[in-house]
């Protein structure tokens, strides 16, 4: 049985993934409910309230890729080998976006420096960044363009890790900086990067760094809808 077939019949892989909080339906009404006030899903309100039996019954899946739940995503690169070449290459997916009928894949993660990536397999062939027929096909599949919002969810939280990890020390230490004031020469200095800065300088950081956290936090928690257990911190790959 393929990864496919798996799925729409709720097969053993299915459970497991279940069982350990990495698949969900992407039309799941709890999720539609919640994510709505984040301005997901707008356009299935355009005229009427959802036809929620309608959504159940669409073949799309979204499977969070925690790496840490090492059984599960090893049962799910068994049965599905294209992704064990994207695993060897280095940096893996966070999360694939399933159509069951039409044997699509889109996976999507990020890379160095947190970069957003996105690749598509068809009814496994290898994963290729190129294919934007299968990639729209994927999208034209759903009544809402679910696919978009969580490519530019990722993508975006993607950019806030870079930024807020570009910026020196962090807000404990930037604080301790700013409290114990400046030096002879007007200048403070931040021990852990061995960096002089004036005062406006250490308040953009500080400032620059509440805001990058704030719209990190944003983008976790509209993921946490749809994966309860994910902890955004998990989606920094650190790799700089």
């Amino acid at each position: 049985m393929n990864v496919f077939e798996d799925i729409a019949s709720k097969g053993p892989l299915f459970q497991q993934l279940q069982e350990s909080g990495l698949i969900r339906k992407a039309f799941d009404r709890e999720v539609i409910g919640e994510l709505i006030g984040w301005g997901w899903y707008e356009e299935l309100y355009a005229e009427d309230e959802p036809d929620f039996n309608r959504l159940d019954t669409l073949p799309i899946y979204v499977i969070y890729l925690n790496e840490y739940q090492r059984d599960a995503i090893e049962s799910l690169i068994n049965c599905y080998k294209p992704l064990e070449a994207v695993k060897k290459a280095g940096h893996f997916f966070d999360f694939l976006v399933v159509n069951v009928d039409l044997k699509l894949i889109c996976g999507m993660g990020l890379g160095r420096k947190n970069r957003f990536f996105s690749y598509m397999s068809a009814n496994g062939s290898p994963f290729d960044h190129e294919d934007v027929a299968n990639e729209q096909l994927l999208r034209d599949s759903m009544p809402w363009d679910f696919l978009s919002k969580l490519q530019e969810t990722l993508e975006g939280l993607g950019q806030e890790m870079f930024n807020s990890d570009s910026i020196p020390g962090n807000p404990e230490s930037l604080q301790m900086t700013l409290d114990a004031g400046p030096n002879d020469e007007g200048y403070y200095y931040l021990e852990d990067d061995d960096l002089e800065m004036s005062e406006d300088e250490l308040r953009g950081y500080i400032y620059d760094l509440e805001i990058h956290d704030e719209n990190i936090d944003d983008a976790g928690s509209m993921l946490q809808v749809i994966f309860p257990t994910l902890e955004t911190y998990q989606l920094n790959t650190g790799d700089y």
